[in-house]
């Protein structure tokens, strides 16, 4: 199984920078950059997950998609766990953006 960087819906873009940080301190040392996945529910997460996916797009980076969850509990726990279910649904091993 494929192990991706994955990123449960949020309310904000800013959880790509220590991505982005993550992806230019792996080129710097020649290292394999890992795919990223976002995550979606609702048209706000979606709007967030395509700024960051913009974002990494104008750094170069092109080893990312987005994918939509069916829209549940907003709560962050709930959010981490379907992100991770659907990941596995896939053949996918994630890792929280949150360890970047």
């Amino acid at each position: 199984m494929e192990r991706v960087i994955y990123c449960p819906p949020v309310k904000s873009s800013g959880d790509v920078y220590h991505i982005a940080g993550l992806f230019i301190a792996r080129k710097a040392l020649c290292l394999d950059i890992p795919e990223v996945v976002f995550f979606h529910d609702t048209e706000d997460t979606r709007k967030h997950a395509k700024r960051s996916t913009d974002f990494l797009s104008a750094l170069g980076f092109r080893k990312y998609r987005t994918i939509e969850l069916v829209k549940g509990c907003t709560r962050a726990r709930y959010r981490d766990k379907s992100s991770r279910l659907k990941l596995e649904e896939i053949g996918l091993i994630g890792i929280n953006q949150k360890a970047t």
